[in-house]
């Protein structure tokens, strides 16, 4: 869900929506290989970029330094406070994709943003993409066999390339790259 809900709510769908999929079929998926897409958005890195809280921030960006883990993040996730709701949720989720990936080397596991598309969320907003253009970047990460020789735990953006967790990359701008948070696909 978007805007105009309470933090609550927001997380509960955004964050702990995709956790409660995946700790339930998560189980069932093909080992090794199977992929799992979180649907993510741009909100999520510009939520990051504005966040004045460094050490939340640093958490949230770089996921590998959350000491607790998983555990530790649900209860990020259960407190955390500020006025994007919506983005707040984004970069929970993408700090998710990485620790669940961690967790679980033998799964193909990121996140994507769909872009700014045009659909009951963003009416009004400015969103011109029609939904067909956002079923692109989703799909390009379950199907194509590229992503599957690549670390996982990564972040796209909407153009398919791999982006930032904590600032904003404009499809068509350069890569990002950091080797810190390399997950490397199990193969057995």
């Amino acid at each position: 869900i978007g805007f105009g809900r309470s933090m609550e709510e927001t997380v509960n769908t955004n964050y702990f929506g995709p956790r409660r999929v995946n700790d339930a079929f998560g189980k069932h998926l093909k080992r090794p290989g199977g992929r799992i897409v979180n649907v993510s958005s741009a909100s999520g890195p510009i939520f990051l970029q504005n966040l004045s809280d460094a050490s939340l921030k640093g958490k949230l960006n770089q996921a590998w330094t959350i000491p607790g883990g998983l555990e530790e993040l649900d209860t990020i996730a259960r407190t955390i406070k500020g006025g994007n709701e919506y983005g707040a949720s984004k970069a929970l989720l993408n700090a998710y994709t990485f620790l669940y990936a961690k967790a679980n080397k033998d799964l193909i596991i990121n996140a994507i943003t769909p872009g700014y598309i045009k659909t009951d969320l963003t009416t009004g907003s400015g969103a011109s993409n029609p939904p067909s253009k956002g079923a692109v970047p989703p799909c390009w990460l379950m199907m194509d066999e590229d992503v599957a020789h690549q670390p996982t735990g990564r972040y796209y953006g909407s153009d398919c390339v791999r982006s930032p967790m904590d600032c904003y990359r404009g499809p068509g701008e350069e890569p990002y790259v950091n080797n810190d948070d390399l997950v490397e696909v199990s193969k057995n």
